[in-house]
């Protein structure tokens, strides 16, 4: 995109727009359907180009995270075709990393942390099927993009799961 934005294709750097911005809608990341057409409007009509600069950087950043979920989520549907059941089997060790893990991605306002709650939920419904509701409740607050609910609700989830496990004999 920098390239095109720097060269003199403007048509090209249209077309790729237009596209990317009807794409992007539907596949309903709509951050980055509003951050293409505000980058678009910017090319299409006269802009100054510290405008067109930081315009170009939301979109490189909404870019990205839809991209990352991509990644994410095809790596996800590959190890689902290979019939990889380690999630199964995980251990405590890996739980916490993807507790910590949808921590990180949830303060940083990252969109990933709904495929990692995707990869973090059956291992702790296996341990305690009475967490569906607080799982079912994480899950609803990133979907709305209310992470610091997210996070108050992992937080009290993570609590309450080393609280039985700890319970648990050995």
């Amino acid at each position: 995109m920098s390239e095109l934005l720097r060269s003199s294709e403007r048509d090209r750097l249209k077309r790729l727009l237009h596209t990317l911005q009807g794409v992007s809608g539907s596949i309903g990341a709509n951050s980055l359907q509003e951050a293409t057409r505000n980058l678009l409007d910017a090319v299409l009509a006269p802009s100054d180009e510290l405008q067109i600069t930081n315009l170009q950087e939301i979109f490189e950043k909404r870019a990205r995270i839809v991209f990352d979920s991509i990644k994410l989520l095809q790596h996800k549907i590959d190890k689902t075709q290979i019939g990889d059941g380690t999630n199964e089997e995980a251990g405590t060790d890996d739980v916490q990393q993807l507790f910590n893990q949808i921590d990180t991605a949830l303060k940083q306002g990252d969109v990933t942390s709904s495929g990692l709650l995707d990869k973090l939920a059956p291992l702790v419904l296996a341990q305690n099927s009475s967490f569906t509701d607080s799982v079912n409740e994480l899950k609803t607050h990133i979907d709305n993009y209310d992470f610091d609910k997210a996070i108050t609700t992992l937080l009290a989830l993570k609590g309450r799961l080393l609280a039985v496990t700890d319970d648990k004999p050995e």
